[in-house]
């Protein structure tokens, strides 16, 4: 019985390979093809036409159509007119990016990276993905794309200036006299903007470059604790009850005027000038002694002074002793006075 069974299955397969090569012999002629159609591992439909579009060839056979099917057709070895169509479920992404919407139906399993591929869409270095490119794409899954690019531009922008303010005792508290206005100045600044799909997001200063520096316009502000000079004292100068010199050498009285200079400027000693240098005879004074100057009725004290500077009015006696200001305003604010010069013991 088995005997007869191997016989009987030997013949339907000697039977079928005879059509199938039948149906090849006839397709190299008539224009038909041998389709096997692959819906899985197991499952596996012939069809014998002259249709070449998948889906054609799929509903001849009678295979329903899913709506996100892709097929795949490849040639079988060593046979031109025979085919495999691999019937492979698909599932949609809907990928938004550049203002528009595009569905792309990748096989199941595949990643967002092969949906943008499929449609050509490429992803810049500092794009804003929704989501990794590496996930697999889930059912109705969806992707947003968002441009980042850069823009640049150039604006020109006023400098403020400001305002340099001078403590001096010699104006009310809080009084203000300016002596020098100011001027703006100006300056190209180069911004780069930060664009997600065209709308700006951050803004940076490229550079900047200054074509007109600003002028700072100085003041003086009145300021009862402002030291009239910055010199610093000796520690051997001590003062008594009336604010005098304890010790020193002589006391010269006269008429004592105020100046001032450019910045920078320098006396007959050679020593750049600033607020505590004064100008004198070195016939009385001689340069360099140190100094301690107050009006003679106390309302007023220079204070600690060095002998750096000279003039006319001093070398024929008009003035006892010019004291330096390190601003017009200062000097014009001092005028004149008569003054005790307490020159100090060394």
């Amino acid at each position: 019985m088995k005997a007869i069974y191997k016989h009987i299955v030997k013949a339907l397969a000697v039977t079928a390979a005879a059509i199938s090569m039948a149906m090849m012999l006839e397709g190299s002629v008539s224009g038909r093809y041998l389709y096997y159609i692959k819906e899985d591992e197991e499952r596996t439909r012939i069809a014998y036409t002259t249709e070449t579009d998948p889906k054609a060839i799929l509903i001849e056979a009678g295979r329903e159509l899913g709506e996100y099917d892709i097929y795949r057709v490849e040639p079988r070895e060593n046979d031109e007119d025979a085919f495999n169509l691999y019937v492979i479920e698909g599932v949609p992404c809907q990928v938004t990016v550049d203002g528009t919407t595009r569905t792309a139906v990748v096989e199941k399993g595949q990643t967002y990276a092969e949906a943008i591929k499929k449609l050509g869409i490429t992803v810049g270095s500092e794009d804003i993905v929704s989501q990794n490119l590496s996930n697999v794409v889930t059912e109705n899954g969806t992707l947003t794309i968002q441009r980042v690019t850069y823009a640049t531009r150039s604006a020109t922008e006023t400098i403020p200036y400001t305002t340099e303010y001078e403590p001096t005792r010699y104006l009310a508290e809080g009084k203000v006299k300016v002596f020098s206005s100011g001027k703006d100045g100006v300056k190209t600044v180069t911004y780069k903007d930060k664009l997600v799909d065209g709308v700006v997001v951050e803004t940076t200063v490229d550079h900047e470059e200054i074509t007109k520096a600003a002028v700072n316009a100085k003041a003086q502000i009145g300021d009862a604790d402002a030291p009239v000079n910055y010199l610093a004292k000796p520690a051997s100068l001590t003062l008594d009850g009336n604010g005098n010199p304890t010790s020193y050498e002589k006391v010269i009285s006269g008429k004592a005027t105020a100046y001032s200079a450019r910045p920078g400027a320098y006396g007959s000693t050679g020593r750049y000038l600033h607020t505590g240098y004064v100008a004198v005879n070195p016939n009385i004074i001689p340069y360099g002694s140190r100094l301690y100057i107050k009006s003679k009725d106390g309302s007023y004290v220079y204070g600690y002074a060095i002998a750096a500077d000279t003039g006319v009015a001093l070398m024929d006696g008009r003035v006892l002793v010019d004291v330096y200001f390190n601003t017009y305003g200062e000097a014009c604010a001092f005028g004149a006075k008569q003054v005790d010069v307490y020159v100090l013991s060394y």
